[in-house]
């Protein structure tokens, strides 16, 4: 993690098991720079300004994880 992701807090594990770290507010390039072979038009490359700061998953949600939150009584069966 990053000095500025520390400064929010330690990553935390929700209640269907998602591993989730802390993102800081702030402002990045998002995109590929037109200089990029086999670009396409709508990939430019422009700022993106985060506004305040977030806890983001470190993986990709799973089918269970999904079911848990979405429909839990689903997902105690």
């Amino acid at each position: 993690m990053t000095r500025a992701q520390l400064s929010l807090g330690n990553p935390v594990e929700n209640s269907v098991g998602m591993l989730l770290v802390p993102i800081p507010a702030g402002e990045f390039l998002m995109g590929s720079p037109a200089s990029k072979k086999g670009n396409y038009l709508d990939e430019s490359q422009h700022s993106v300004e985060i506004g305040r700061p977030f806890y983001l998953g470190v993986t990709e949600v799973t089918n269970l994880q999904y079911e848990r939150v979405m429909a839990p009584e689903k997902s105690k069966k």
